[in-house]
C-alpha cells in the first residue's frame, strides 16, 4: 500500500522506537502492517500549491503476531504508556497494572526494562508485555 499525506504524518506514521516522531500511531500501525518512509511531495507539483509537505509512506501487510490477548488489549497497553510520555513505564503503566509495583512485575516478566519510557518499544515488546498484564 502506498499513500501519500501531509509530511509531519508520514515522518509520525513511519518513525521507529526512539524517533522523536515515534508514537502510539506508529506502534499501532506495527500491527497490521511493515512501514517505510517514502519521498517529499514538493508544494509547487500541486495546483492550487498548498501551505504543507506531502510525504510518501509504503506499507506491506505482515501476519499477524500470534498471542493470548487481544488487539484492543494490546492498544490498551499502548495507550496507557504514551499518555503519560515522559513517565518510565512502571509508572506510565500503573493505571491499568494496579499500580507502579505490579506493572514493574509485568515488565520483568516480559524481558523489558522498567526504566524505560514507551517511544522506546516496538510492537512485539507491547504485545509481550500486553501478555504479562493479562
Amino acid at each position: 500500500m502506498l499513500v501519500m499525506v501531509q509530511a509531519e504524518v508520514a515522518d509520525r506514521l513511519a518513525a521507529a522506537p526512539g524517533d522523536a516522531a515515534y508514537g502510539a500511531p506508529s506502534v499501532k500501525l506495527q500491527w497490521f502492517m511493515k512501514v517505510s518512509r517514502g519521498a517529499n511531495i514538493p508544494r509547487p507539483v500541486f495546483i492550487p500549491v498548498p501551505n504543507v509537505d506531502s510525504g510518501l509512506v509504503f506499507g506491506q501487510r505482515v501476519t499477524p503476531i500470534q498471542t493470548s490477548v487481544s488487539q484492543a488489549q494490546i492498544f490498551r497497553v499502548i495507550d496507557a504508556a504514551f499518555n503519560q510520555r515522559r513517565k518510565m513505564l512502571r509508572s506510565a503503566l500503573g493505571a491499568i497494572a494496579g499500580g507502579s509495583a505490579a506493572a514493574e512485575k509485568a515488565l520483568i516478566a516480559a524481558g523489558i526494562d522498567p526504566t524505560l519510557r514507551g517511544e522506546m518499544l516496538n510492537i512485539d515488546q507491547y504485545v509481550r508485555l500486553a501478555e504479562a498484564l493479562n
